[in-house]
């Protein structure tokens, strides 16, 4: 399934994803912003699983085959937009008008995450190019699928220590971030294990 049909369903999903959980921070009402904020894992890994599962059943490609780099570029643009939800919502919780709580780290997460964003698109753009043709080699992609699995071991980990440290529960107005933080990490571990999974499924040469 093409990716790019899916994408206006998407970002409507996480728009409305990011007013609900601002507009639950600013009532205080913990439960709902964490209800609202779960909405970015599940749209991205559902969409993830819709574009991946296809390929499950064909038969294995190379590593750097156009088939593989199209499914790479579009995994990368599903992590593209998981970042960018999480720099929306934690600027439009923290900072400008829109903002219902003070935190100064605010906008250093949020700017990050909008600036990861931007760097993985800049990079699905130059896979599609000439001039990232060394990007579409055999032994850079493995080492994007390493990365990948770091990514997700390392997003893993994070949910774990978020759950069990009790940031979530925290009485200072950094609480929202931490909701913020645990549905980004979500997101990374459910598509770093979609991606890698598909790789090794897809390609004979991972």
């Amino acid at each position: 399934m093409s990716l790019t049909r899916l994408v206006p369903v998407i970002l409507a999903f996480l728009v409305v994803s990011v007013a609900l959980f601002v507009r639950s921070a600013g009532l205080g009402h913990r439960g709902l912003a964490l209800g609202f904020a779960m909405i970015a894992p599940a749209v991205l890994a559902i969409a993830s699983l819709m574009i991946s599962l296809p390929h499950w059943s064909e038969p294995q490609v190379a590593i750097r085959s156009d088939a593989a780099i199209a499914q790479a570029r579009r995994t990368a643009r599903l992590f593209a937009i998981g970042f960018a939800w999480a720099g929306a919502a934690m600027l439009a919780t923290y900072t400008g008008p829109t903002a219902v709580l003070r935190w100064r780290h605010g906008w250093q997460y949020g700017g990050a995450s909008v600036a990861i964003a931007a760097l993985l698109l800049g990079y699905v753009h130059l896979l599609a190019t000439e001039v990232g043709a060394r990007l579409r080699s055999a032994r850079l992609q493995r080492a994007v699928m390493w990365a990948t699995i770091a990514c997700g071991v390392g997003a893993s980990a994070a949910v774990a220590w978020l759950v069990y440290s009790g940031k979530l529960a925290v009485a200072k107005s950094d609480w929202a971030a931490n909701q913020i933080f645990l549905a980004a990490a979500i997101t990374l571990a459910l598509l770093s294990a979609i991606s890698v999974a598909t790789k090794l499924r897809m390609v004979r040469d991972a």
